[in-house]
């Protein structure tokens, strides 16, 4: 299994996980800032190349941003999901193998292409080779100019690797 390198802005976010809360704080924190400028910086920490998106999807993004905060059941939902991630994490280095994310991995069973962009700022470039590695027939594809969200910065490239996946040509 290789380690995790979680990143400085995970690092800062692990304190919420252990703070007993029905999400009324992470609510609070959560509905604080300017969301455009929410929005950027998670473009900035997603995307290699952030001017690749189209002003029009930015927008939407600030929008939908708007919408979510108002939910009431936003802070909730936001807190059980990051406990969750943390959860995963630790369970795959805990020895708790029904609950590892890399026990899981080994028992998919549908030909699988993991895509990695190789500027990615949230999970480490190096834990896509055991990632491959752990899926049976599995294909890596690792794009250079990409970050966490490689399929939306190369989506012709990516598209391509799929079919010929889909169409057994996707082999070794």
């Amino acid at each position: 299994m290789p380690p995790v390198h979680l990143r400085p802005l995970q690092l800062r976010m692990l304190p919420v996980v252990a703070v007993p809360s029905n999400g009324r704080l992470v609510a609070r924190i959560a509905r604080t800032g300017e969301p455009a400028a929410i929005v950027r910086e998670t473009m900035l920490r997603c995307y290699a190349d952030p001017s690749v998106v189209p002003e029009q999807r930015v927008e939407e993004a600030i929008e939908a941003l708007r919408v979510r905060r108002e939910l009431p059941w936003m802070g909730e939902s936001y807190i059980r999901s990051f406990r969750q991630l943390v959860a995963s994490y630790v369970a795959s280095y805990a020895a708790i193998p029904s609950q590892s994310l890399w026990w899981l991995a080994r028992r998919v069973v549908a030909p699988t292409l993991v895509v990695w962009g190789r500027k990615d700022q949230l999970v480490d470039a190096r834990v896509a080779l055991p990632t491959t590695r752990a899926i049976p027939d599995s294909r890596l594809m690792v794009l250079g100019n990409a970050g966490h969200i490689a399929q939306m910065e190369c989506p012709r490239q990516v598209a391509r690797a799929t079919i010929a996946l889909l169409r057994g040509r996707g082999r070794g």
